[in-house]
């Protein structure tokens, strides 16, 4: 955040209780949020299929325009 801060960005960061996928929707409607940055476990294959991504959800659902980023130390992993 603070880098995007310094890039004069205006950025705010919320912490909610809930499910995470309705919970970032109502924040985005109620907010009126234009984009959406989140990042993702970067789980693939079996793992992915089996419980599903909240990343991917939120992009089919958001109204708005949505980021994801890989984790700092993101890694491939081998099934």
């Amino acid at each position: 955040a603070e880098e995007a801060r310094i890039a004069k960005l205006d950025v705010t960061a919320s912490i909610k209780e809930g499910r995470v996928s309705d919970e970032v929707q109502k924040y985005v409607a109620e907010e009126n949020i234009d984009l959406l940055v989140m990042s993702t476990h970067g789980e693939t294959g079996l793992f992915y299929k089996h419980l599903g991504s909240t990343a991917h959800h939120l992009i089919r659902h958001l109204p708005c325009s949505a980021i994801t980023v890989r984790p700092e130390n993101f890694k491939l992993k081998e099934i």
